[in-house]
């Protein structure tokens, strides 16, 4: 959803949504600066884990729950520079 460039000079597109997005994907693997976001499912915790601390880069991730306790858990196993949640 979204990825139009807009019609300036640069490399700036639109706010964009990928979903359906599988571990060995390019956009999973590179960070990509801008209104962009990757979705991905899993179905364990620890599953969810690997795939985010498979990238090389890590600067920043985000947990999203209603659990206090899984955000702890998760949170602090997340090799990433800065953690939402």
């Amino acid at each position: 959803m979204g990825g139009v460039r807009e019609d300036r000079n640069g490399y700036f597109v639109q706010p964009t949504i990928f979903s359906g997005v599988t571990e060995n994907m390019k956009i999973m693997k590179e960070e990509i600066f801008g209104p962009v976001v990757s979705i991905a499912k899993f179905k364990t915790e620890e599953e969810a884990i690997k795939a985010a601390n498979s990238s090389k880069y890590g600067l920043a991730g985000a947990v999203h729950t209603n659990d206090l306790n899984t955000a702890l858990r998760v949170s602090s196993a997340l090799k990433a520079g800065t953690v939402w949640v």
